[in-house]
């Protein structure tokens, strides 16, 4: 994804950093601490992609947000975030890369014991453009478009222009993940 740097330039608004011997990304969930209280008054987690997300949702007033700092869900993070609550909501970037990213993390959640529900946000958007669109107005919105994993499953995956192979591949998706 790209952001305008001020001067007129496209740049990375992401940049995705290495992992050393003192940080493994899948051992930690971003803003967990800052998030612990608010996750369990509303017995729910907001999960996002990045840490700009998390930031930028915090500042319209959700407080339950957590980010997995680019990287698939993993067993550790599953079991940091079951400590606060068994529920989780997966909001992925309205983009090819946020579809990749349900189908790599929702049979380990799912599995794992949550009850997942998710949100499809509008084509091209992450929750950071759409908090800074909507403002205070975004937990509202959430609130409206969060489905269960298996009714965003089959919006995500299945469409009008497939033909009976790609159909059928993307059932399969879905019932390994239901499954």
């Amino acid at each position: 994804r790209l952001m305008e740097d001020g001067k007129g330039r496209d740049v990375p608004k992401y940049k995705n950093t290495g992992e050393t011997c003192l940080f493994t990304k899948g051992r930690h969930i971003y803003g967990l601490y800052q998030a612990m209280k608010a996750i369990q008054k509303a017995d729910v987690a907001y999960i996002v992609e990045g840490q700009f997300d998390v930031l930028q949702m915090y500042q319209a007033g959700i407080g339950n947000v957590v980010a997995g700092s680019g990287t698939a869900w993993t067993g550790e993070q599953r079991k940091l975030l079951h400590n606060l609550t068994a529920n989780a909501v997966f909001i992925y970037d309205g983009d090819a890369a946020g579809g990749h990213a349900a189908l790599r993390n929702l049979p380990d959640m799912v599995g794992g014991g949550f009850n997942v529900k998710c949100v499809q946000l509008p084509e091209g958007k992450d929750p950071d453009d759409m908090a800074r669109q909507m403002g205070d107005g975004f937990a509202g919105w959430l609130q409206r478009h969060t489905v269960g994993y298996v009714e965003y499953l089959c919006a995500r995956l299945l469409r009008d222009d497939q033909d009976e192979h790609e159909r059928l591949e993307a059932v399969k998706q879905e019932v390994a993940v239901v499954a």
